[in-house]
């Protein structure tokens, strides 16, 4: 008997730990594993507040930086990082990289595409609008600012932070 409790016991030393390994891996895996997306940009009711080729303008200047719009962007100068604000590149533009833009206040973009989002940490709305006119005609940017539940039909807006706003 003492013999049957002892492998008992040394069984369950070596498996317990490793049950737990399996569950723990199983639990804090990869985070993406569960991150979808929801392209519904064909669906008005998922617009809300606004519409697929709404012409949108910004409300005042702005960086384009990759993809996105920025009043301020970081410049690697030689080993340290340079808060670029618009002022700054305004006054000498040849002194950042040349993937950074200026994009005047006014400039007219179009909504092409919804996207709901859905992620155990975040879940939100992304809006991708072309941009119609200027040296970055064509190039297509995020739309930072959007508000809304992705999981509503209807909810989403464009918010008072965003760096654009719908042309009357």
């Amino acid at each position: 008997m003492f013999m049957k409790n002892c492998l008992l016991s040394r069984l369950l030393q070596i498996m317990l730990p490793v049950a737990a390994a399996v569950l723990l891996a199983g639990c804090m895996g990869n985070p993406f594993a569960y991150a979808h997306q929801d392209d519904v940009t064909s669906k008005p009711a998922w617009w809300g507040h606004m519409h697929l080729n709404e012409v949108l303008e910004l409300k005042r200047d702005a960086l384009l930086d990759g993809g996105e719009l920025w009043t301020s962007a970081f410049n690697d100068q030689e080993t340290r990082l340079v808060n670029v604000t618009v002022d700054l590149f305004k006054a000498n533009p040849g002194k950042y990289r040349a993937t950074l833009h200026l994009l005047p206040k006014g400039t007219k973009f179009r909504c092409i595409r919804l996207i709901r989002w859905f992620h155990p940490v975040n879940t939100c709305y992304y809006i991708d609008a072309e941009i119609l006119e200027g040296e970055c005609k064509g190039h297509v940017v995020g739309v930072a600012g959007v508000w809304g539940d992705p999981r509503k039909k209807g909810s989403l807006m464009l918010g008072t932070n965003s760096l654009l706003r719908p042309v009357e």
